[in-house]
């Protein structure tokens, strides 16, 4: 989630700016996220929207999970667009493994290199079994429904071009296009990756054409 430091009132007639040193609590944060992700939970659950293991008693596990400091991880500011662009690239451009960590693919394992941040990130090798590999990356699929971004408040795409021209209005300031913006989709992968696809793999020098293969006539 990226959260804009400030938005506009009600009335989209003034814009309220945060502390320029100080955001938001962290601890308060992760305190709030659980209560209304557990009251979202025992909404659903009493509609019977969703199921729990025999022998579990919601009540019981709801007030395990407040009994537990929830963790809400808050990144600090980005310095420019760049940074930003090359963050958000990891979750919206890229799938759950890339292919530079996959090792080998042997007798019906995956190795593949990770990060171990317990060892202060050095780099270890894991071998899962071919199942269990799919299984893990299964888990970064989204379900039906559901969308890798999402825009809300000012920034919601139904009303973001008129929003933005009041708040750039009121703060009295430039106003600077995003550098995607008016981008094609393989303009936005060379500007997120530093790579380009059009590039032939093997000369790694002159940009790949498009031609058109021969029509195959079926036999009558």
């Amino acid at each position: 989630m990226i959260v804009p430091a400030g938005g506009l009132t009600e009335d989209g007639r003034e814009w309220i700016p945060s502390n320029p040193n100080y955001f938001l609590p962290v601890k308060v944060l992760s305190a709030v996220f659980r209560g209304i992700l557990l009251n979202l939970l025992e909404t659903s659950f009493k509609k019977d929207r969703f199921n729990i293991p025999e022998g579990i008693n919601f009540e019981q596990l709801k007030q395990q999970c407040y009994k537990t400091k929830w963790v809400v991880y808050s990144e600090k500011p980005f310095k420019c667009s760049e940074n930003l662009i090359n963050y958000l690239g990891n979750y919206t451009h890229r799938v759950a493994i890339s292919n530079q960590r996959i090792i080998s693919h042997q007798n019906g394992k995956m190795s593949f290199w990770y990060k171990n941040y317990r060892c202060g990130g050095l780099r270890k090798v894991i071998s899962l079994g071919a199942t269990e590999f799919i299984r893990r990356f299964m888990q970064h699929v989204l379900p039906e429904g559901f969308c890798k971004i999402r825009y809300f408040g000012f920034m919601s795409l139904s009303n973001l071009k008129q929003a933005r021209e009041d708040c750039s209005l009121i703060i009295n300031k430039v106003t600077y296009f995003p550098v995607l913006e008016g981008l094609n989709g393989l303009e936005v992968y060379r500007q997120i990756t530093g790579k380009d696809p059009a590039k032939c793999p093997k000369c790694k020098t002159k940009n790949m054409k498009t031609i058109a293969l021969p029509k195959q006539i079926t036999p009558g």
